[in-house]
C-alpha cells in the first residue's frame, strides 16, 4: 500500500468536521488544504466536493483526472477510507444525471448544448470525433474543459475505459452530428451489449 493513503485518511479523519461545517465559508481556504495532502498520496491525483448533501451526507469524490494510470490507487484510496456519518467516499467523478451541465476552465465555458459527435466502434471502446461550438485548436482548455464536462455526462470511469480515440473539431452544422446527450445510451447500450457475449 502506498504509505500515503494512511496517513491522507488520518489527516482527513482528525479535520472532517471542520470541513464539513465550514466547506462553504472557507472553500477555497480548505481545498487548498486538502490538495496538499492528497498531492503526497500521488500529485496528479484530484478531487471534488459537492455542497449538495444526500442523507446529511457530503459526497467527496476522488479523481484521476482521466489517467488510466492512475485507477488503482485512486481504488486504493477509496477503498481504505473509513466510514463516515458526514461523508460518501466516491472514486471517480460519477454521472451527474443533470439535464445540462456548465463547465468552467480559467473562463472556457461549455455545456452540453455546445458539444456534438459522430462515433464509431472498435472492439470494447468508441472512437469519437468531437464537434466544439467555438472550439480553438490553439488553446488547451477547451480540450481539458471539454473531457470534465464528458466525465459529468457519463462518469469517468466510462469516458477513460471506454472511450478510445478521440479527435476534437470545430462544430459545424451538420445532420449526421449527435449531441453529447446521446453519448449515455450508446455507451450503455453497447456495454451491456458486450456482457451479455461474455
Amino acid at each position: 500500500m502506498n504509505e500515503y493513503i494512511l496517513f491522507f485518511w488520518e489527516w482527513f479523519s482528525k479535520n472532517e468536521k471542520y470541513i464539513f461545517e465550514e466547506l462553504e465559508a472557507n472553500a477555497d481556504n480548505i481545498a487548498f488544504l486538502i490538495a496538499e495532502q492528497l498531492k503526497l498520496v500521488h500529485p496528479d491525483l484530484v478531487f471534488e466536493i459537492s455542497f449538495e448533501k444526500e442523507n446529511n451526507k457530503m459526497t467527496f469524490v476522488v479523481s484521476a483526472d482521466g489517467d488510466i494510470a492512475l485507477f488503482p490507487l485512486v481504488i486504493e484510496l477509496c477503498g481504505n477510507a473509513p466510514d463516515y456519518a458526514r461523508w460518501s467516499v466516491v472514486p471517480f467523478r460519477p454521472r451527474l444525471h443533470q439535464k445540462n451541465q456548465v463547465i468552467d476552465v480559467d473562463g472556457i465555458k461549455l455545456d452540453y448544448d455546445d458539444v456534438y459527435f459522430t462515433y464509431s466502434t472498435e472492439e470494447d471502446y468508441l472512437n469519437l470525433d468531437i464537434y466544439i461550438k467555438g472550439y480553438d485548436q490553439e488553446d488547451n482548455r477547451y480540450i481539458h474543459t471539454y473531457f470534465i464536462l464528458l466525465d459529468s455526462l457519463i462518469g469517468e470511469f466510462d469516458a477513460v475505459t471506454k472511450i478510445g480515440q478521440t479527435t476534437v473539431f470545430t462544430f459545424v452544422e451538420e445532420d449526421s452530428l449527435l449531441n453529447i446527450r446521446e453519448l449515455i445510451q450508446i455507451i450503455d447500450f453497447l456495454y451491456n451489449k458486450n456482457q451479455s457475449l461474455n
